[in-house]
């Protein structure tokens, strides 16, 4: 603790052990873990009931905190371990969106030698947020798993996009996990209510709150979404002031953070990768690090919540299959003309609606792909099996006679 060079942080962010640490000293084979304790991760009668579904004989439940390549640091409420994730589960699972990622339930057992964990299944989810890996494939990434809310973090230093801001939502909007729009850096502009109220305009059924993390001002607005069992993300670019957010809501100096390069604008990666945080006052935060690239799915469903006056105008146009694009009786023509539409928010769900239509394309073919594998597995499978049978009949057949009425 002495050694950390911050003893304070140190004891607040470990603090939640104590007890478990101080019941393992006087009584010699404790638990791993408490219902209390679990309660306090977000364990509830849903997740139970799934866990005592299994074969729970030597299970044990816990939530996962990170991930370090193939191996978990998952939290049992009283003690934190390091489980492992077997092939065989690798191997049953075609699907990247089947493995455990930040913030899943998962139900472990121990290897024998009395250390590390091994997982057996992964608890079903409630909400999970995932965007399409870096590049030109089609792979999805899972970012986290039970989240009850979403902050997306903006920075009013010049960092603050709208687009951006339509994007994030479009991505989260129906997953399960309830978006908070967070302004931060409020103090170094002199009207934060304007920029409030315009972003309202923007997305008028989605809380939207300013806040400066340095200052410590404004959180008092999130308790809500705070407390225990309550599990919050935070999502944004980099340098929007994730890291500090959180720091500020723990109490310590939990992640570092660093200043913004000269321009004062462009935010550098100081969170690099995922991690459960515990809050003092319950609840838990996951700190995501800042994404270069956001691109969606193909399943998301929230683009007509987002632009929801763009879908509602086009509905009045004279065709059913109106393109926008010089047909008569256009809605969305004669909207965009009479200013009741901006042109730049229409070209933005236009550009928002292609990314995910291609990106739904690439997921079926994705889809058929591995279905078509499957098949093509099944039936070497089996034509295997036919061979084998087909040798085994030749082979009886040419067998040699040994006994003596064979020879007869």
């Amino acid at each position: 603790c002495l050694g950390t060079g911050n003893p304070t942080g140190y004891i607040l962010k470990h603090a939640r052990y104590i007890p478990g640490l101080i019941n393992g000293l006087f009584q010699l084979g404790s638990p791993i873990m408490t219902e209390d304790a679990l309660e306090d991760l977000g364990w509830d009668d849903k997740l139970k009931q799934a866990f005592n579904a299994l074969d729970t004989h030597a299970l044990v439940p816990a939530r996962v905190v990170r991930e370090n390549r193939g191996q978990y640091v998952v939290d049992t409420g009283n003690k934190e371990h390091i489980a492992l994730l077997p092939g065989t589960f690798r191997k049953e699972r075609e699907s990247t969106e089947a493995m455990p990622t930040v913030g899943d339930w998962i139900a472990m057992e121990e290897t024998g030698l009395g250390k590390d964990m091994v997982v057996r299944a992964v608890l079903p989810r409630h909400s999970l947020i995932s965007r399409q890996a870096a590049g030109k494939g089609s792979l999805h990434q899972s970012i986290a798993a039970n989240v009850d809310s979403l902050f997306l973090v903006n920075g009013l230093d010049g960092d603050l996009n709208f687009r951006r801001i339509q994007r994030y939502l479009t991505l989260v909007l129906k997953t399960g996990a309830q978006p908070v729009i967070i302004l931060n850096k409020a103090d170094l502009i002199e009207d934060s209510k304007a920029v409030v109220s315009e972003v309202k305009a923007l997305v008028p059924d989605v809380p939207v709150f300013a806040i400066s993390a340095e200052m410590k001002t404004g959180l008092q607005e999130l308790k809500e979404f705070l407390g225990a069992g309550k599990t919050v993300a935070l999502v944004g670019s980099s340098g929007v002031g994730k890291s500090t957010l959180v720091n500020s809501l723990t109490g310590c100096e939990y992640m570092d953070t660093q200043p913004n390069v000269d321009d004062g604008h462009r935010g550098r990666h100081t969170t690099t990768w995922r991690e459960l945080v515990r809050l003092p006052n319950g609840g838990s935060l996951i700190d995501l690090p800042g994404m270069r690239e956001l691109h969606l799915t193909g399943e998301e469903e929230g683009l007509g919540d987002v632009f929801k006056d763009v879908e509602e105008i086009s509905e009045r146009c004279r065709f059913r299959d109106c393109r926008h694009s010089g047909e008569p009786g256009c809605a969305i023509e004669a909207a965009i003309k009479n200013g009741d539409l901006d042109g730049d928010r229409y070209k933005q769900y236009l550009k928002l609606k292609t990314e995910g239509q291609v990106s739904k394309t690439r997921l079926s073919d994705r889809m058929q792909k591995q279905i078509t594998a499957e098949q093509g597995r099944r039936g070497k499978g089996e034509l295997m099996r036919k061979v084998k049978f087909e040798k085994r009949k030749i082979k009886n057949a040419n067998q040699k006679p040994w006994r003596k009425g064979d020879l007869e």
